[in-house]
């Protein structure tokens, strides 16, 4: 039976610079990771996280729902079709008010049936 492999601490490490040359250069590498940052926009988890998040699940293939936000409007999709495409699952697709308004009426019938037992 094999351990699980470690990390060794970083002052053990043994780094030799300029062991195989390079394929670009420093210079476009530092164009590149200016372009990147550049680019990233910081994640926002306090103010994208869905209400639904991890609840969701699609009727076809139950893979979970994402959730996109495209001019303003809230929709939630298949993930298995926004990853990848209708040769894995179907298109369905709801919007944000849509699956709340499901999500009381099966809270409403939920709790019906609980008081009832």
């Amino acid at each position: 039976m094999h351990a699980k492999a470690k990390a060794a601490p970083e002052q053990d490490w043994i780094v030799v610079a300029w062991m195989h040359e390079p394929i670009i250069s420093r210079e476009l590498w530092d164009i590149v990771q200016a372009q990147i940052s550049a680019n990233a926009r910081p994640i926002d988890f306090k103010g994208n996280v869905s209400m639904f998040a991890g609840l969701l699940t699609c009727g076809d293939c139950g893979r979970s729902m994402s959730k996109t936000t495209w001019n303003g409007r809230v929709t939630y999709s298949c993930g298995s079709y926004h990853r990848y495409g209708r040769s894995v699952c179907i298109k369905v697709k709801m919007t944000a008010e849509k699956n709340k308004l499901r999500f009381l009426q099966a809270l409403r019938l939920w709790s019906s049936r609980s008081v009832r037992t």
